[in-house]
């Protein structure tokens, strides 16, 4: 069967090839997706994931890059293999038109039709947890044991399967949180790439992923990875334009742990740890130096490798009541409830897609307890019931003296007879 894939990596385009996989035995300890090599190749990495805040971090940013470019409406151009049909259904114009070709007639169904997807999360976390200096490209770690049949088969992205199905779209980024790379490096600073691509996503590839209004499924990632002696961030997400992977969704909360990935050809492996040992002893990780580089893979298939299945304490802290607030909801089909206090530090997110150094927030505020003593630690200062009593009697002494002048004035003009007066 002839497959179809285009690859936008920065400004060049590769062709690759879709592999239909199958599920092994061994797939990696924290994420369950595939490695496709035995657990005595595995490499342990020290790694700190928040997959609750990505998820709604990168849903909300999401959402805000597709309203703004519904209003700018730039060129755009898109195909999806139409399974009934069994031919290509070719869409064009300018973005508006395209997704109102296919049922979004507005911007809020346009914006908000992304959901974020279990099993896409759990990929894009594989990813990140699978980057370095060495692997930041599309490509996964793999050696001569690759249990697919040949080495190229287990570098492919398209190896990463949870429950047998993968993402058919990649971004990969440097920041330190999902917000900025999807709004800002995946997002607005390609719009001038895209305009000059026609729309096609040949130039500007991670905005053409993101805003498509086919792709209807997504996962985010960051990762903190302690690498020779390093703390390295990298950011993923991983987008699909069938029905979700779907999944048992991670557990809430900060990973701080070992993730897995394959040992590269000559390199020592590990395999599975028992024990973790924190490289950062329990701190809060370091914020990086800010990067914008970014690189993506989009692709555009015929036919998924599988069925979709049916939808079934840092110095500056950072929750999801301090990311920037939206008119559109996102639409999860894991909602986060109120995310733990993080354990790595962030940049405060920016309330514009321009601006990311800013740290101005339209989040509602928290109210704050009072840190002042009350009136039992400081007799000085009347507590409130205190105050209550005084205004009362004070009240009291005015009636009596107002009453007490108009019964003077009455009598002094005898229009009242008081007795022994």
């Amino acid at each position: 069967m002839k497959y179809r894939a285009a690859v936008a990596a920065i400004a060049t385009a590769l062709a690759v090839s879709l592999h239909p996989t199958s599920a092994v035995a061994d797939p990696a300890p924290y994420t369950g997706v595939e490695i496709n090599h035995p657990r005595n190749q595995f490499v342990a990495v020290p790694a700190e994931f928040h997959p609750e805040l990505d998820a709604v971090a990168g849903a909300i940013g999401l959402i805000e890059l597709r309203q703004a470019m519904w209003d700018i409406n730039p060129p755009f151009s898109a195909s999806r293999f139409n399974l009934k049909t069994f031919r290509d259904e070719e869409f064009g114009g300018r973005l508006q038109d395209v997704a109102r070709a296919v049922g979004l007639d507005t911007k809020e169904k346009y914006a908000t039709a992304p959901r974020i997807d279990p099993g896409l999360m759990r990929i894009a976390i594989q990813r990140a947890a699978e980057m370095s200096p060495r692997s930041y490209n599309h490509v996964r770690p793999a050696n001569g044991t690759c249990q697919l049949g040949s080495i190229s088969k287990c570098e492919s992205v398209f190896s990463a399967t949870y429950n047998g199905k993968n993402a058919f779209a990649e971004n990969l980024g440097l920041d330190e949180n999902v917000y900025i790379s999807t709004l800002t490096g995946w997002g607005h600073d390609e719009l001038d790439q895209l305009r000059a691509s026609g729309g096609t996503g040949d130039t500007g590839g991670h905005l053409h992923q993101m805003i498509n209004p086919l792709n209807t499924n997504y996962g985010f990632a960051h990762a903190a990875l302690f690498i020779d002696g390093e703390t390295l961030h990298y950011t993923v997400s991983a987008a699909s334009p069938f029905e979700h992977i779907g999944g048992t969704p991670l557990p809430k909360g900060v990973y701080r742990g070992y993730v897995y990935r394959a040992a590269f050809p000559g390199e020592t492996p590990t395999g599975i740890k028992n024990t973790f040992i924190d490289p950062w002893k329990g701190k809060p990780i370091k914020e990086p130096k800010p990067t914008a580089t970014s690189t993506t893979m989009t692709t555009t298939s015929e036919v998924p490798t599988s069925a979709p299945a049916a939808s079934p304490t840092p110095s500056r802290s950072l929750t999801t009541s301090q990311l920037p607030s939206t008119s559109a909801t996102p639409s999860i089909t894991n909602t986060p409830g109120p995310a733990p206090r993080p354990t790595r530090k962030f940049r405060p997110f920016p309330t514009t897609s321009r601006t990311a150094e800013s740290t101005t927030s339209s989040a509602p505020t928290v109210p704050q307890q009072s840190s002042e003593p009350s009136s039992a630690q400081n007799p000085g200062v009347p507590d409130s019931s205190q105050s209550s009593t005084g205004s009362i009697l004070g009240i009291v002494f005015g009636v009596v003296i107002v009453l007490g002048g108009i019964l003077g004035w009455a009598v002094q003009n005898g229009m009242v007879q008081i007795p022994g007066f």
